[in-house]
């Protein structure tokens, strides 16, 4: 789980900079497997709904790689 943490973190402060505060504190926050997938989902729709698809795309993939299977 950590490592997702770390991958979206990593991912959305190189793709937003001071702006992925906002979407990496809610990811820090979950304690859960369930928590964090459905916050990540939550990520990859924000990312989508910025006008981003490929960043939304680019980060659902690698998160999916990073989070352990249920």
């Amino acid at each position: 789980m950590q490592e997702a943490v770390r991958f979206a973190r990593r991912f959305l402060n190189d793709a937003l900079g001071p702006n992925a505060d906002a979407l990496v504190e809610p990811i820090e926050k979950c304690r859960t497997l369930a928590e964090l997938r459905a916050t990540m989902e939550k990520t990859r729709d924000a990312l989508a709904a910025s006008g981003s698809k490929r960043k939304s795309e680019e980060f659902w993939k690698g998160a999916e790689l990073r989070l352990p299977a249920v």
